[in-house]
């Protein structure tokens, strides 16, 4: 390379590019040059990407606007504050307590008091009813025997027919018409001896073969159905 072709390549290198429609000054001839269309292109497309993002973005602020605008407005809620005390006040405070005698109220000799009306009726006295009780009926039990001591054997024979029963009118019923039911009971040394003899006739007889002290008991009763009872009883010396 020599120093011409040097100094031209530098001399091209500082001259601008020629535009369209120019001549050039070596070749004398026009040389047409493109427009710069790739540049422009691209900012139209980005331009056209932040519109529609622009676009598809403002329904969304617009609606959350409106939304944060229809929300309740929240109410301030008060802040109990201490304030501190100055200074300590004493709840109970001792007061004084003064009493007064006061003079008892004087009756006014002027003023005159009526007697009371009082109620001169006599009360009319009121009748009062009197039961009478009368005597409830009761059996009056005579025993006897024809013996009540004597060597084994023994016969004693008791007749407890002149019993009697006062009912409540005061009328006597002697048993020995027939109105009184007996039970006769033979007892040695508290231990009853046999059974009992039932009856209507009044009288008992019994034979004592040994020795001993024995007691002879009748229960009278009017009636079989044991009502208005008494009894009685006699002791019996055996040698």
């Amino acid at each position: 390379m020599n120093r011409e072709e040097t100094s031209s390549s530098r001399q091209d290198e500082s001259m601008p590019t020629p535009t369209t429609g120019q001549t050039s000054a070596n070749t004398g001839t026009k040389s047409q040059t493109r427009p710069r269309r790739r540049k422009r292109r691209t900012m139209t497309t980005q331009f056209k990407l932040f519109l529609g993002f622009i676009t598809a973005i403002t329904p969304i602020v617009v609606a959350w606007l409106s939304y944060q605008a229809n929300l309740p407005k929240p109410t301030p809620v008060p802040v109990n504050t201490l304030a501190p005390v100055s200074s300590l006040t004493p709840l109970f405070t001792e007061m004084p307590a003064t009493f007064t005698e006061t003079p008892s109220a004087t009756i006014d000799p002027t003023v005159t008091t009526f007697p009371s009306s009082t109620n001169t009726a006599t009360p009319t006295a009121v009748p009062t009813e009197t039961t009478t009780l009368l005597p409830q009926p009761k059996l009056i039990v005579l025993l006897q025997a024809n013996k009540t001591s004597g060597r084994a054997p023994l016969a004693v024979k008791l007749d407890a027919r002149e019993s009697y029963l006062t009912d409540y009118d005061g009328q006597r019923y002697v048993c020995r018409n027939g109105t009184c039911h007996y039970i006769w009971k033979v007892y040695a040394n508290g231990q009853q001896i046999g059974k009992s003899a039932t009856g209507s006739g009044g009288t008992f007889d019994y034979r004592f073969a040994r020795k001993g002290i024995y007691t002879v008991t009748v229960w009278i009763c009017r009636g079989q159905d044991e009502r208005d009872c008494g009894g009685s009883g006699i002791q019996i010396l055996v040698n």
